[in-house]
């Protein structure tokens, strides 16, 4: 019995162990074997006939990118992580809206549609010009 691990492109699909005369039986259309076994094929990758192991995600809101072999921020995520804290400050700064609350209604009125403004920004969701909350 030989270790062994299926590959399409560099993304493993499967590992397991098959007599060296089956190995061809365990291939699929388009993809490939070595003879290598993975150990998690969650966080590893073949390359030249070879495991790699993938290096430590930045964030959860990282995707591992086969074709380039690096860690990409997934902007889906990415935005709805500022869509969370936006929607935090907004639930904040509710009861600035109040009729019995003193303050600079105009300022909070501003600063709420600027927060509701924030994927209008050019760089959104990766870059964000977050606006500055009244005194």
């Amino acid at each position: 019995m030989i270790p062994f691990t299926i590959f399409k492109g560099c993304k493993i699909l499967r590992t397991g162990l098959c007599n060296a005369s089956d190995l061809d039986k365990q291939l699929l259309d388009d993809t490939e074997a070595v003879i290598a076994v993975a150990s998690d094929p969650e966080t590893q990758y073949v390359l030249n006939g070879a495991v790699y192991s993938m290096p430590e995600a930045p964030t959860e809101l990282h995707y591992f990118d086969f074709e380039a072999l690096e860690w990409r921020v997934s902007t889906e995520a990415l935005s709805a992580s500022v869509r969370l804290q936006r929607d935090a400050l907004l639930r904040a700064s509710d009861y600035t809206q109040l009729s019995d609350v003193i303050a600079d209604k105009e300022l909070w009125i501003e600063y709420r549609q600027k927060l509701r403004d924030l994927p209008l920004q050019a760089g959104y969701p990766v870059v964000i010009e977050w606006p500055d909350m009244p005194e």
